[in-house]
């Protein structure tokens, strides 16, 4: 097991910084964290050098481009080490699925697919079942409606959720993008804090007509905001992702109240085919998932007809934007 990086106060209040918004340069994070450009550009490389930062995603809302968000559960059998590699490797090479987190519990994976329509995602399912169907023993389907990101806030240590806008991925407006949008796109899916000079050599277009067209696909939503993917186990946090079915719809909007203000909570599902309500949560200890669902048993009381969790144990692909 890879040893735990201990932070300090300006590491957490750096990643905090970087959690709101990646995008902005050395000199505009210091004046936030108290710290010169060059100290915050040396304690970034640091991190990325013992692999806290994997790298900077950017957030890209591809419900405005045309594309509906499926998730798949599955349970595995009869996997021999070699057939698991393989079959996780497939996946991580597909075009069309975006999210993959390599779990444990009922479920052994959990990955989403882009795709145009439910055709589009039956001919990615029909190929699927045909390379693999002999190992998957069970599976569920659902489609994201919305997918809430709520910031990590508790980098900083808090115990309450640091004010911060949730960003939302889904809705129904489409937004038109051209081919150098959608090149732009890409290039900023891999790396959130890549200077417009940079990528505008690599889509061919000037510098100034990169920024702009930036700007325009952050005012129309479709680039919703720029984090930091972390190794969280590096930071001592595990994922647990939690399903709660309630036996009244409207236990769902006091739990989605609780969920916002809960420091540990960073993702909020909205499904069709899932549970009443679905929630990803970061924690450093079974104990302190413990206490978080007695919190929420006790809010919520016998409205709780049962909760499922499973703890991810790698995510092995995120990536906000369709590779074609």
């Amino acid at each position: 097991m890879s040893k735990i990086i201990d932070l300090d106060a300006k590491d957490r209040k750096l990643l905090w910084e970087l959690e709101l918004d990646a995008r902005r340069n050395n000199a505009e994070i210091g004046k936030r964290v108290g710290l010169s450009k060059e100290v915050v550009s040396y304690r970034i490389n640091r991190l990325i050098r013992e692999g806290v930062i994997e790298y900077f995603q950017t957030i890209i809302n591809v419900g405005k481009l045309g594309y509906a968000n499926f998730r798949v559960y599955l349970k595995l059998e009869d996997m021999t080490p070699v057939q698991e590699k393989d079959f996780f490797y497939y996946l991580a090479k597909h075009p069309k699925i975006w999210w993959i987190v390599r779990a444990e519990g009922r479920w052994n994976t959990n990955f989403a697919v882009w795709a145009r329509d439910i055709i589009d995602f039956y001919e990615f399912w029909d190929e699927l079942m045909d390379h693999h169907k002999r190992f998957i023993q069970e599976r569920q389907i659902s489609i994201y409606v919305y997918l809430v990101h709520l910031k990590r806030s508790y980098l900083l240590g808090t115990k309450e959720r640091e004010v911060a806008s949730p960003l939302v991925v889904g809705g129904r407006e489409l937004v038109p993008a051209d081919g150098l949008d959608l090149k732009i796109l890409r290039v900023l899916g891999q790396n959130g804090r890549m200077p417009s000079v940079e990528i505008a050599k690599k889509v061919r277009s000037s510098p100034k007509v990169v920024a702009y067209r930036i700007r325009r696909l952050e005012k129309e939503g479709i680039i919703l905001g720029y984090k930091p993917m972390l190794n969280l186990k590096r930071i001592g946090y595990e994922i647990y992702k939690m399903d709660v079915r309630l036996r009244e719809k409207k236990a769902a909007k006091k739990a989605e109240a609780w969920a916002l203000m809960n420091p540990n909570v960073v993702y909020i599902d909205k499904t069709i085919g899932g549970t009443d309500f679905e929630f990803d949560v970061n924690v450093k200890s079974p104990e302190e998932l413990d206490s978080l669902l007695n919190e929420l048993r006790n809010l919520l009381g016998p409205s709780i007809r049962d909760i499922e969790y499973f703890r991810g144990i790698s995510e092995l692909k995120i990536t906000y934007m369709p590779e074609k």
